[in-house]
């Protein structure tokens, strides 16, 4: 094939395929907690939104590995949105123990979703 008949097909490709649309393409996971003094079952995940406008978080999966990358477990199934959508905002994934833990220090502790 020569070059041209080459580009054409790269364009013609590029043309036809399906645009990809999400709103948290740019999320990091910027702290793990995997217990709080001596409970290990006080855990947290907080995420944060390095772009703007990544608050429809709905029909999301949160999933962790083994180190092999191996035996994948679902962390949570995130049914609902969250209300901040500003570069930088953050997404407290919390285990109930986790949340009483916080709340001995700050009553009014609540996070974002709930981990089992």
């Amino acid at each position: 094939m020569n070059l041209k008949a080459s580009l054409v097909s790269f364009i013609t490709t590029l043309a036809l395929a399906p645009a990809a649309f999400a709103s948290f393409h740019l999320m990091q996971v910027e702290q793990v907690i995997g217990g709080v003094d001596g409970n290990p079952l006080a855990q947290a995940i907080q995420l944060r939104m390095r772009a703007p406008g990544q608050d429809l978080v709905s029909q999301t999966r949160v999933r962790v590995w083994n180190a092999t990358g191996g035996q994948p477990v679902m962390v949570l199934n995130i049914t609902g949105n969250v209300t901040r959508f500003a570069t930088g905002s953050r997404i407290l994934l919390a285990t109930p123990a986790f949340t009483t833990a916080v709340r001995a220090f700050a009553p009014t502790f609540t996070p974002d979703f709930t981990m089992d």
